[in-house]
């Protein structure tokens, strides 16, 4: 008998969830931090006005999101890269200046898909956790900084903490990072909900590099549509691991749309502040704390409970929320999504209800 092939060592040992969404579609869904509510009917129909029979028969041209961020930022189109969604951008970002046993920092806990590719392309991580009041120890990252690690990557704001570096901070970081040569990655993947962007800092340092999606804000979670913003040199290098046509025909289209409509993005994102403040009102109410995230999602601490059973309970109710989660600054929370004021009142009642029946069974 042949032996059995197996793949490069590091990933024999990374188990990867199957994607499969079929159990999602009859479900409320609070976990991944998708569009809560549908475009309304005239925006859709305005957005899908250009697209023809030819358009899907053809090759996809990214070149107008090129003009449109252009247009937005006042930076070159030189500075961008638009990618299959921003963890592509990270990927390609890893991959072009990660070599096996780089130090990579990240915090903990972070974006599921950092210390994914940290580990595929074997990079040494090295965690600047979250302590008890979701905060960093930003002495702790100025000194690993100072030891001149290849890399740090910093969703800001981070997930699944929501929490946010102060503009000033996050610029002194950068700094830091440039004088000592080190690659200093941040992620605004939930850009414009936190309006604080660091994009155009990419004209002042030679290390920055930022990425975006355009599946949170913007709403075009099936459309797979990212960004990562530098330096000619860095975009340029990060680019060259791309695969043929990484933006399809429909996200160039309606991303474009979207930037030339951001009335579209602001009215989403007051819609969500609406929500943010029904939930909290709610969780108040409910005695759960509510520590501030800068996202269009939502951490609630629910002291006492069983993180893990709630997101089952609340499953059998009809909605998908993460919990359970292993990092001691957020073990005793869950996560959900905000929407729509009426969605967040009609999930409180439905969360009350499962506290209710934890209590029983205790």
């Amino acid at each position: 008998m042949s032996l059995p092939i197996k793949p490069i060592p590091q990933l024999q040992e990374l188990y990867r969830e199957p994607e499969r969404m079929n159990e999602r579609v009859a479900m409320i869904r609070l976990d991944r931090n998708e569009r809560l509510s549908p475009f309304p009917v005239s925006v859709f129909v305005d957005m899908m006005r250009n697209i023809t029979p030819a358009t899907i028969s053809t090759y996809p041209d990214p070149t107008p999101l090129y003009g449109c961020l252009a247009r937005l930022t006042g930076l070159s189109e030189d500075n961008f890269f638009f990618t299959n969604g921003s963890d592509a951008a990270i990927r390609m970002i890893l991959q072009a200046f990660i070599s096996p046993g780089d130090t990579l920092v990240l915090t903990s806990p972070t974006y599921a898909m950092l210390p994914v590719y940290a580990r595929i392309f074997r990079a040494n991580v090295v965690e600047v956790p979250y302590d008890e009041n979701v905060q960093l120890d930003l002495t702790r990252l100025e000194q690993l900084i100072d030891a001149r690690p290849r890399m740090v990557a910093i969703p800001n704001p981070d997930q699944p903490t929501g929490t946010v570096i102060a503009p000033d901070v996050l610029r002194g970081l950068v700094a830091r990072a440039e004088k000592m040569g080190v690659l200093f990655v941040i992620d605004e993947a939930y850009f414009p909900f936190y309006p604080q962007s660091a994009i155009t800092w990419v004209k002042d340092y030679s290390n920055l590099l930022v990425t975006r999606s355009y599946s949170k804000a913007w709403g075009l979670s099936g459309l797979r549509l990212g960004v990562m913003a530098g330096s000619p040199e860095l975009v340029n290098y990060a680019s060259r691991v791309r695969g043929l046509h990484e933006v399809n025909t429909f996200a160039a289209h309606l991303g474009c749309y979207l930037m030339d409509h951001p009335e579209v993005v602001d009215a989403y994102v007051a819609e969500v502040d609406l929500g943010r403040e029904a939930l909290r009102q709610g969780a108040k109410a409910m005695g759960l704390g509510f520590p501030i995230c800068h996202t269009n999602f939502q951490l609630m601490r629910c002291p006492g409970i069983d993180t893990a059973k709630v997101v089952e309970s609340m499953k059998r109710r009809g909605y998908l929320i993460k919990g359970g989660f292993r990092a001691p600054a957020i073990r005793d929370c869950i996560r959900a999504t905000v929407g729509p004021a009426d969605l967040m009142h009609r999930f409180l009642g439905d969360l009350k209800l499962s506290f209710e029946e934890q209590s029983k069974k205790s």
